[in-house]
């Protein structure tokens, strides 16, 4: 029974260490200005807006660790960056659809895995950080995939007003 909780209370340890909040810019050149994230851990295939596939970043990327950017759900290849730090990978223009993170299967940690590819369901943002008009950050939650194509809409829209609102 000790060992159980042992290796329970280090799992969880291991996967609250490793918080990578992985971002989608909609700058090409720099991993600046507004960006949708999602922080829910490795192994998660993740899809962003349209608009905000320019420049993608892993924020507290462990060593051992690489995240990925793919053309779709999380099977054609695009590239990849190395941890540790929070290495931003941009993309002139090219552009990814999803991204993931995980830890070197030669470092396996519990909790922490390279996804399977086929037939990944990919998770959506889970919030969306952005300026406003007089020059306050702000980030909003997002609920899901539609939610977050309407924020980026007002984003690019310039209708602050409609984006206070959330």
């Amino acid at each position: 029974m000790l060992s159980f909780k042992l290796l329970s209370a280090t799992a969880l340890f291991i996967s609250t260490a490793f918080g990578v909040d992985v971002r989608g810019y909609s700058n090409a050149v720099g991993c600046s200005g507004s960006y949708f994230h999602n922080d829910n851990g490795g192994g998660v295939c993740i899809t962003f807006p349209t608009g905000f596939r320019g420049s993608a970043q892993w924020v507290g990327l462990p060593a051992g660790a690489q995240g990925q950017g793919y053309s779709d759900t999380c099977s054609t290849f695009l590239f990849a960056e190395f941890g540790p730090g929070s290495p931003c990978h941009t993309t002139g223009g090219q552009g990814f659809k999803t991204l993931n993170w995980f830890h070197s299967p030669h470092k396996a940690i519990p909790g922490v895995s390279k996804p399977e590819s086929k037939g990944v369901e990919c998770e959506g943002p889970t919030g969306f950080t952005y300026e406003t008009e007089d020059g306050t950050t702000k980030t909003v939650d997002v609920t899901d995939m539609q939610h977050a194509e309407e924020l980026a809409g007002l984003y690019f829209a310039e209708n602050y007003t409609a984006l206070a609102m959330y």
